[in-house]
């Protein structure tokens, strides 16, 4: 049934992107001058979860750097990484500079010269920028002139909603692009695309993929899980095909596997907050706060901790809130 596992992984980059063909030229334009050795036009990319943000961010710069024959380029997730210097290693480590061998007691200037000193254009991929340390980095790479960033977020209104002012203009002087929830139709291409790079393809039969996409309401990444899910019952002989049946039958694992991923990928604090939420069934943002604090030598703002809490209720679907301001309540999502 399997003949390209890599093919059903969340982070596989396809060699057809399907139904983001405007996105994709946005994106190539703004980068167009690499081609001429000069540092491209800083991007912002918005949309919701499972919408294909991070995967035409690195299928573009895969591109270029192929028209280009290559250039520097780094890659982080700010939720896995604990603060404002991490995020900055693990860019300049990813771009192929060097980097000090160990974090604790580099300064932040230190690593802008790291930037400075590349004799090339280097560009940065910073996702889950909205649950960055300290947003001011955005501004601090925007005065390295031979750096450019990618910055991708879920909400545009929600990024700049609490941003500096001087922070705020350098990332409203960058080129937008924003993407939607896929239809229920280009999901099916999507999944047909994995199909063919990676399953017997006669093994999946008629209804199955539109089942697919109809129960993952608009995400790639669910309709991509359900997929994979469905196709290792196949693999494993406890089904005979892929069919409707199957795909019902496997959507609640399905999910349960993209929370695990979700929550593996959260970052020290991000995930503190979140266990301190699946520990307590129901906590108020005081009490949650006040035990977050007393658990950690480094604490985050009581901004920044409102912020993992709408990521982790508002994008990824695993905690839920009742009440407003000081009265909000927090429980797992069910």
């Amino acid at each position: 049934m399997i003949h390209n596992e890599a093919a059903l992984r969340p982070e596989y980059i396809p060699r057809d992107l399907y139904h983001r063909e405007g996105q994709i030229e946005v994106l190539k334009g703004a980068l167009t001058p690499l081609t001429a050795g000069h540092p491209p036009d800083n991007v912002t990319i918005f949309g919701p979860s499972g919408s294909g943000k991070t995967t035409i961010a690195k299928y573009v710069m895969e591109r270029v750097e192929e028209e280009t024959g290559g250039f520097a380029w780094g890659y982080v997730s700010c939720l896995a990484e604990s603060s404002t210097a991490d995020v900055y290693h693990r860019l300049l480590e990813d771009a192929g500079h060097g980097v000090p061998m160990q974090r604790q007691g580099v300064t932040i200037g230190s690593y802008l010269d790291g930037f400075r000193s590349c004799p090339e254009p280097i560009v940065v991929v910073i996702d889950e920028a909205d649950v960055l340390p300290d947003r001011g980095l955005l501004a601090k790479l925007y005065e390295v002139s031979n750096v450019s960033w990618i910055a991708i977020a879920a909400d545009e209104h929600g990024f700049l909603a609490d941003l500096d002012s001087g922070v705020e203009s350098r990332v409203r002087s960058a080129e937008t692009i924003t993407l939607d929830r896929y239809s229920i139709d280009e999901l099916v291409d999507i999944l047909q695309g994995r199909v063919d790079a990676g399953l017997a393809s006669h093994k999946v039969k008629s209804g199955a993929l539109e089942e697919i996409a109809d129960r993952a309401r608009g995400n790639a990444r669910d309709a991509i899980a359900i997929l994979r899910r469905a196709a290792r019952r196949v693999q494993n002989d406890q089904a005979s095909r892929l069919n409707r049946q199957l795909v019902v039958d496997v959507e609640s694992d399905a999910r349960e596997d993209v929370r695990d991923q979700q929550i593996g990928s959260l970052g020290t604090h991000m995930r503190l907050v979140f266990e301190i939420v699946r520990e307590a069934g129901e906590i108020s943002a005081g009490d949650l706060y006040d035990d977050y604090e007393s658990r950690i030598s480094d604490p985050r703002t009581g901004r920044t901790v409102r912020r993992y809490l709408e990521k982790l209720e508002d994008y990824y679907e695993l905690i839920h809130s009742t009440g407003t301001t000081s009265g909000t309540r927090y429980e797992l999502q069910t």
